[in-house]
Formats: C-alpha cells, sequence, structure tokens
C-alpha cells in the first residue's frame, strides 16, 4: 500500500500555467534572470513589510500537455472524458536570499514527476515506489 501511495505522490505535480502562478499570482512576484543583470545584483530588491525577501528560481519545466498526450498514448486511456492538463511543472527550483546566495537547510528540490515520467513511459510503473 506504502508503494502505491508513493507511485501516486512520484506522478503528482506543482503546476503553473504562468510565472507569477508560483508567486501567489502576483506579476510583481516574478523576477527574471537576465544575462546582463541579476535580480538580486543591484541591491535595491525590498520584501513586503514583514517578510524576507527570496528567490526561487527555476530550472526548467516540462509542459504537462506533452507529457499527458504521450501517457495516454502509452496507458491506452479509454475515458470518454479524459482529464485536461495544461500548463508546466517545474524540474527543480533553488532557492537564494536577497544577495543571490543558497538558503540555509535545503535550497534545492527535485521533481519527483520528472525523475517518475519517463520510468512511467518506459512502462516501469514498479519503480515509482523507489523514489527516495
Amino acid at each position: 500500500m506504502f508503494d502505491a501511495w508513493t507511485a501516486l505522490e512520484v506522478l503528482s505535480h506543482q503546476s503553473y500555467r504562468v510565472p507569477e502562478d508560483l508567486g501567489g499570482g502576483d506579476k510583481a512576484a516574478v523576477a527574471w534572470l537576465r544575462p546582463d543583470r541579476l535580480p538580486w545584483s543591484n541591491g535595491g530588491e525590498r520584501s513586503h513589510r514583514n517578510y524576507r525577501l527570496y528567490y526561487q528560481i527555476v530550472l526548467g519545466s516540462l509542459s504537462l500537455e506533452d507529457i499527458y498526450r504521450q501517457l495516454v498514448e502509452t496507458y491506452q486511456e479509454k475515458r470518454i472524458d479524459p482529464p485536461v492538463t495544461k500548463g508546466s511543472a517545474a524540474l527543480a527550483t533553488i532557492m537564494v536570499d536577497q544577495h543571490g546566495k543558497l538558503v540555509e537547510g535545503s535550497p534545492v528540490a527535485l521533481s519527483s514527476f520528472a525523475w517518475g515520467v519517463p520510468l512511467a513511459l518506459a512502462g516501469k510503473l514498479d519503480l515509482l515506489a523507489t523514489w527516495p
């Protein structure tokens, strides 16, 4: 039973349709990485009162529409109204402080979804329970 729960968790994902979805829907909460200027380089960024400023850097994403299309093809979905999934799922994120330094604790988050999808597409559903 625990293996089945782990497999379901692996194929669950945090999705977003637009970048501001990752910042609570607030467009002002999105800072873009540019080659000529990193958001924390000028030191002028401020957070809301009584909050600390952090940057969550998304390291790539997967198109959920493409992934689910492939999963439906692989497992031959037969439902009349299969679920419609739109948006993207992040592959990994890194959290840095207002100075661009890694935060204490666990600054890196890896997506179990990105790890599990290739296994599912290869028909290796039993291996999904091995996610650490």
